[in-house]
């Protein structure tokens, strides 16, 4: 069992992972069973079970496990519309770059689903990303559908959002007449 848990081509699905027992994996290996056979109970939408693993994760030592178990409990409670519980997490997965800005989405989002107008607004202008300034901009048409006021600032984040796709890193500039 523990060659085919070592080789990359191994299918991780949960009835493969199920007919591997835990204590016959080395010590180090442990962390990395129970991360997958949670993420499959997540895939499979097994979320109480899934949540029971990656709770297992985190509450070991900080391995690469643990900010995408962060990651996986905030996409369980997102999913559960526990939205103030969902941030928690996602902050938590947000200080790993490799999920910073899919967190930083998915918080962004839960302060939507939370009628926070004001703050999806405010952060909007302190992402940087092509992901965050894509949802800025569907987040900019949702906003404005509440607050037919707020033209004005769908009109930025389509600048803003222009100018990334164009490369320009100076997106004020492209806001400019004649850029």
């Amino acid at each position: 069992m523990v060659s085919k848990w070592e080789s990359s081509e191994y299918n991780f699905t949960i009835e493969n992972i199920a007919q591997i027992a835990e204590k016959s994996l080395y010590r180090d290996q442990r962390i990395g069973y129970i991360f997958k056979k949670a993420y499959c109970d997540l895939e499979n939408g097994e979320l109480n079970r899934s949540r029971e693993g990656f709770m297992k994760v985190i509450g070991r030592k900080m391995t690469d496990y643990t900010a995408p178990s962060h990651y996986g409990l905030g996409y369980i409670e997102y999913q559960l519309k526990n939205f103030p519980e969902a941030m928690e997490w996602f902050g938590l997965a947000a200080q790993d770059m490799r999920f910073r800005d899919m967190s930083l989405y998915y918080i962004l989002e839960c302060r939507f689903m939370l009628k926070d107008y004001d703050y999806v607004i405010a952060e909007g202008d302190n992402h940087n990303s092509i992901v965050s300034l894509i949802s800025i901009l569907l987040y900019g048409l949702l906003v404005c559908r509440q607050r037919l006021n707020l033209l004005d600032i769908l009109l930025r984040y389509v600048g803003q959002l222009l100018c990334a796709l164009k490369g320009n890193d100076k997106r004020d500039a492209c806001l400019r007449p004649g850029s």
